[in-house]
């Protein structure tokens, strides 16, 4: 008998066809794939991982569109769902390339014999953290072949400890927001996150966000993040209500957080290839040299109320 850890990725949505799913085996690390499964068997992780109800005839409405298998993982008594969080790990790394909703309610151990049928299935992280999860452009919430290579790099070069405390930190909490939907959590988790990069102390940190983070967004390629639209990224983390989610931000407020998650997804990412570049956030003196904030009264920006 042989085991493996999945995490199945269930879709029910149009697959455009510039941009298509993973289909085809992707080797992304030793015993690490994602792909498809047979039909049979991702049918039978969805169903051993989901509430069966009692006499409920339920009808789903997704299959599955591409499953990570982590074969002949570790044992642990303790956790019998990756032990080691390498699938944890390869989720979260898949989301600095490209954000989706994938998340931990689909996920088991699967024990198969020899010929390759399904002896037993135990469900992993089926609630709780992680087990939901939102992304702010439902219209591309998968990836590509091409992104599953991207994975294969990016986990062949991450390296957690030999990268600075402030870039995992800010990588995690990249992660954390991906599970949130509700805007007072989610704005506050990408705007720590950002903070955990570029904040030393003795400077007001209103200034320092505001100084600092225009010139850390064109160093990693977005796209004119100004002075004002930084102010607001750090402002309004507490004007929203409880209850508002991704789906009620209006236009302007939902460029400014695409550029927000946008600078954060893509600091980690160039930190963990680039050494050099990472090396500038191991201390504050580095920080404080790369981008220098002018001594003073801390700088305030007014930031309109949403709701009308």
């Amino acid at each position: 008998m042989s085991d493996a850890v999945v995490f199945l990725v269930p879709g029910s949505f149009q697959i455009s066809s510039d941009r298509p799913s993973i289909e085809e085996r992707v080797n992304l690390a030793p015993n690490l794939w994602v792909g498809q499964l047979p039909r049979k068997q991702s049918e039978a992780i969805i169903e051993a991982c989901e509430p069966r109800g009692f006499q409920y005839d339920h009808t789903r409405l997704y299959v599955e569109l591409y499953t990570f298998i982590r074969e002949n993982p570790p044992s642990n008594p303790s956790c019998s769902w990756d032990a080691d969080n390498i699938l944890k790990r390869c989720i979260a790394l898949s989301r600095l390339i490209h954000p989706t909703s994938v998340c931990f309610r689909h996920t088991a151990t699967v024990t198969t014999d020899q010929a390759g049928q399904i002896v037993s299935i135990a469900p992993g992280i089926v609630d709780g953290s992680g087990s939901g999860a939102a992304v702010a452009q439902p219209e591309c919430d998968w990836l590509t072949p091409s992104d599953a290579d991207s994975l294969r790099e990016l986990l062949a070069v991450y390296r957690p400890d030999l990268l600075p405390k402030r870039v995992e930190t800010a990588f995690w909490y990249h992660e954390y927001a991906a599970w949130s939907y509700e805007l007072n959590v989610r704005w506050v988790l990408v705007v720590t996150g950002l903070e955990a990069l570029v904040h030393t102390p003795w400077v007001p940190s209103t200034a320092q966000f505001t100084t600092r983070i225009p010139l850390l967004a064109n160093e990693v390629g977005v796209p004119s993040v100004t002075t004002d639209e930084a102010g607001q990224m750090y402002n309004v983390r507490s004007s929203f209500a409880h209850g508002e989610n991704l789906a009620s931000l209006d236009e302007e407020y939902r460029g400014l957080y695409y550029k927000m998650e946008s600078l954060l997804r893509r600091t980690v990412d160039r930190a963990i290839f680039d050494r050099e570049f990472a090396a500038v956030f191991s201390d504050e003196a580095t920080i404080n040299k790369r981008w220098p904030v002018q001594s003073g009264k801390p700088t305030r920006h007014a930031a309109s109320s949403r709701r009308k």
